[in-house]
């Protein structure tokens, strides 16, 4: 998969809700489950995200299909 370099970053908390189950297919992407909730670290137009599933001991950020989530309003 070849990233783009278009991103956005936000100035605050951002929170996405999984709308399904994701199984990971690469070493960069992570594991979720429907109703998990994820930090969004970075939005880029291809649709992957960066970010890290609340609650995971992992520190560090993955990217998720965006697809796959819906944004929760703070």
């Amino acid at each position: 998969m070849q990233r783009s370099n278009v991103c956005f970053f936000f100035d605050k908390l951002q929170l996405v809700k999984a709308l399904y189950d994701y199984t990971a297919t690469v070493p960069e992407e992570f594991n979720f489950v429907a109703g998990d909730i994820i930090a969004v670290t970075e939005v880029e137009r291809t649709g992957w995200w960066t970010g890290h599933r609340l609650g995971s001991k992992a520190v560090d950020r993955q990217i998720f299909p965006s697809n796959y989530t819906v944004v929760i309003q703070l």
